[in-house]
C-alpha cells in the first residue's frame, strides 16, 4: 500500500481499523481515462484522476447535446416550410386555382418543383 500524502506518505494509522480510513476510496470507470477501469486509493490522490474523468464525461455529454440541438433545429426548419406550403395550398384552393405546392425541402427530399398544375 502507498503511504498516506496527508502524513508525508508514510503508512497510515488509520487504513487497517475496522472501518479503515475516511479518505480511503475505490472508484470504477468505464469511459477510458484511465488504462484500468478500477481505481483505489487516497481521494487525495486520485482527485485529478476523477477530474479527468468528469471532464471526459462531460465532453461526450457535450457532444450528444450539440447533435440533437442540430437535429430539433433541422427538423424545425422543414416543419416551417412545411406549414408554408399548406397555407399556400390553402390559398391556392381558396382562390380557385388547381395547382399544388410542395414544400421546398433540403436536399434530402425530392421535390417537383414549388408549383405543379394538378389535371382531375
Amino acid at each position: 500500500m502507498a503511504g498516506c500524502p496527508l502524513r508525508n506518505f508514510t503508512r497510515c494509522p488509520q487504513h487497517n481499523k475496522k472501518g479503515g480510513c475516511e479518505w480511503w476510496m475505490a472508484y470504477t470507470s468505464s469511459s477510458g481515462v484511465t488504462a484500468e477501469g478500477r481505481m483505489e486509493g487516497c481521494a487525495v490522490v486520485l482527485q485529478p484522476m476523477l477530474l479527468l474523468e468528469q471532464a471526459n464525461a462531460m465532453g461526450k455529454l457535450e457532444g450528444r447535446i450539440n447533435q440533437v440541438s442540430a437535429e430539433i433545429s433541422a427538423g424545425r426548419v422543414e416543419h416551417v416550410k412545411e406549414g408554408d406550403a399548406l397555407r399556400k395550398q390553402l390559398l391556392s384552393l381558396a382562390s380557385g386555382q388547381r395547382t399544388l405546392v410542395h414544400p421546398a425541402h433540403g436536399t434530402a427530399i425530392e421535390s417537383a418543383g414549388p408549383e405543379q398544375e394538378v389535371t382531375a
